[in-house]
């Protein structure tokens, strides 16, 4: 038995992604051992590689999300097996270190997709939204998975509990990487002025060119460790407690929802709640470095996966914030006491009154220039709205009436990226 229960098992390879404006490869170099594999007590965990020595890839060009999801990647693919006899289990962890992403100080906007299946008459336990909290109990094999996110030092892909007595776990993972076109801009006319260049991290065609012979890289490791060890990744804001985050341009309503307005009765009409189930992100860094943008929307669900309570959120000068939504004036001064916070808009907020001390009074506090400038404000109304974002039509808000999504210009629509 190995005395040391922390052992890091392998360093799975290299994912380095050579890239040129022509067909190109990147190479998956055989792990090496930092010790051993298979002697873990009593527990046994193996991770493994088939994949060859090179694989190609024709489209070097960045690509939005959206293209991505469809688009024919490679991909590395990990073998996991596992079963343990160990009182507490067994806990292992797949993340992504050694990133190495940089010209000239800047950035190459990197993300991932990953996968997890069973393989052929195998099994790989359950997948948990709360594993963290699930893996105490001990008594299932869970796991969790980052479905996408963006490659950066220390970023945790998979992480799995193998409960006591567990046998004939076997899954594999695949992970694919592409380049982010939606922070991405290659030009040699930068200009902080231009709509489709503002926000993202610009390159002249030389930085470019220069990854042909710089390759960007990163490596998968994988490690195991009996009972439970993997940290728990931080997440969340404070002033959206238990909140999942999300980017969306589509309307969705809220379970108070009042609805749309009916012009033929002259009434709102309730709508049915939106059940949300996918792209929900419990840490919003992870959630900023897939969409590029410092602003979107924090939810709380129920039990039906409908959203309770909507928020508009943003990072504001490294401090992250959201401000609540609802049907009423009840959420305005905590919004309003919040945006103009010391490390926020520092009492810098203007506030507006109209019919004041009469029953129609109706207040508003705009924080920030709202000038598509591309500095992030924030709004907080009296009647319940909620907004935040970098311009008229680039933000994420909730209505009174129960209705939130993000709004986006036509110029930052996907596919503005790319080569200028």
């Amino acid at each position: 038995m190995i005395n040391n229960k922390k052992q890091m098992l392998m360093i799975i390879g290299i994912f380095a992604l050579i890239l040129t404006l022509t067909t190109v490869t990147y190479g998956f170099f055989n792990y090496t051992k930092t010790g051993a594999i298979n002697n873990l007590g009593t527990g046994r965990i193996y991770f493994n590689s088939t994949q060859g020595n090179t694989l190609n890839i024709t489209n070097v060009f960045p690509m939005t999300s959206s293209e991505a999801g469809s688009a024919n990647l490679d991909s590395v693919t990990v073998g996991i097996m596992g079963d343990t006899t160990y009182a507490d289990g067994e806990e292992f962890e797949i993340s992504l270190v050694d990133v190495n992403n940089t010209v000239n100080g800047k950035k190459i906007p990197i993300n991932f997709i990953a996968t997890y299946t069973a393989a052929t008459g195998g099994i790989i336990g359950s997948s948990s939204e709360t594993y963290w909290e699930a893996r105490n109990s001990k008594n299932a094999s869970i796991y969790t998975l980052n479905t996408s996110g963006e490659v950066k030092e220390g970023k945790q892909v998979l992480v799995g509990y193998i409960d006591n007595g567990a046998t004939g776990i076997s899954g594999t993972l695949s992970i694919k990487a592409y380049i982010d076109a939606d922070r991405i801009a290659i030009t040699d006319t930068p200009d902080e002025n231009t709509e489709w260049q503002r926000g993202r991290e610009v390159f002249s065609t030389t930085e470019w060119n220069s990854l042909g012979s710089n390759p960007i890289s990163f490596k998968i490791i994988a490690e195991s460790n009996e009972g439970i060890w993997v940290e728990e990744p931080s997440k969340g804001i404070e002033s959206c407690p238990d909140c999942k985050f999300m980017y969306t341009k589509n309307t969705n309503f809220t379970t108070w929802n009042r609805g749309i307005w009916d012009y033929t009765n002259s009434e709102f009409v309730h709508q049915t709640p939106t059940q949300i189930t996918s792209g929900l992100y419990d840490n919003y860094e992870e959630l900023i470095g897939t969409t590029g943008k410092n602003y979107f929307l924090g939810v709380k669900l129920n039990n039906n996966n409908e959203v309770t309570n909507a928020y508009a959120c943003g990072v504001k000068d490294g401090t992250p914030f959201c401000i609540e939504g609802y049907s009423d004036n009840s959420k305005y001064n905590a919004n309003k006491t919040l945006l103009n916070g010391a490390n926020l808009y520092n009492n810098t907020c203007t506030e507006t009154v109209e019919d004041e001390g009469t029953e129609n009074e109706y207040r508003y506090s705009e924080c920030g220039p709202w000038d598509n400038s591309g500095s992030l404000s924030a709004g907080a109304y009296s009647n319940g709205h909620a907004e935040a974002g970098v311009g008229f039509d680039d933000f994420c808000e909730v209505y009174p009436d129960g209705l939130f999504a993000c709004r986006e210009s036509e110029a930052a629509e996907p596919g503005g990226g790319g080569i200028g």
